[in-house]
């Protein structure tokens, strides 16, 4: 019972996180706020380590997969020119 709570959960915030990529509410062209030293990296680094970070193994749920798959696709089209940087 316990992994299907997961992997809903999982499955609704991958989701979540792509739309709002997708309709432009969440944008990563900003310095990470959460990195120590100032350092240079973006947001959307982070955001793309938070979205492979759901992918466990072969062992992950299709749907979730899925979700990983459209999540990243949506930042590579919608934030182009920030990846190529």
């Amino acid at each position: 019972m316990s992994e299907l709570v997961i992997t809903d959960c999982g499955d609704t915030a991958l989701d979540c996180l792509q739309k709002l990529i997708a309709y432009s509410h969440l944008t990563g062209n900003v310095p990470d706020s959460t990195e120590p030293n100032n350092s240079n990296k973006l947001l959307i680094v982070r955001i793309v380590e938070t979205i492979c970070g759901c992918f466990t193994g072969p062992q992950t749920d299709e749907s979730v997969q899925l979700q990983i798959i459209k999540a990243l696709l949506t930042v590579m089209t919608t934030q182009q020119e920030m990846i190529n940087a």
